[in-house]
């Protein structure tokens, strides 16, 4: 049986990283400026996407593996088999 496995490019996932970590710097810079409700909110959010979006970067945590009568995805560790 053959099995070919498809992973996303890096590239692909850098902007997400990229905005994650803008939004936890806003966040910052929003609390240091005496806006701490919206700038705490901001900041939680930036952090728990930037930590979605490291957990996506490493290898294994998304996929695509085809075979010949099936394929299987996997996101966030969690696969799925479809026949």
């Amino acid at each position: 049986m053959r099995e070919i496995t498809f992973y996303p490019g890096k590239a692909k996932q850098l902007p997400g990283f990229l905005g994650s970590m803008l939004f936890t710097a806003t966040g910052i810079w929003m609390v240091y400026e005496h806006d701490i409700f919206f700038g705490h909110l901001v900041y939680l959010f930036g952090g728990l996407t930037f930590v979605g979006s490291v957990i996506m970067m490493l290898t294994g945590a998304s996929y695509l593996k085809l075979r010949d009568d099936e394929f299987e995805f996997g996101r966030l560790f969690r696969k799925h088999c479809v026949k």
